[in-house]
């Protein structure tokens, strides 16, 4: 499964990214600025969006399920 997971470099997120990539999902974080989760870790799609601008996340949200 793809998962976009917001808030990617907080305390929780960066537990979170290894233990989805461990269960074998793809996983794109959201990060509002370039280079913020650096060093990057492997098999990581990175997202550049403001969470608070609808429209950018459009691209960020792109591909992933519904629920």
């Amino acid at each position: 499964m793809r998962v976009t997971l917001f808030g990617a470099t907080g305390r929780t997120g960066r537990v979170l990214i290894p233990v989805l990539r461990e269960r074998g999902h793809s996983v794109r974080a959201v990060c509002r600025r370039e280079g913020a989760l650096s060093p990057e870790p492997p098999g990581l799609e990175v997202a550049v969006a403001d969470p608070a601008s609808p429209g950018a996340l459009v691209p960020a949200l792109a591909g992933t399920g519904r629920w």
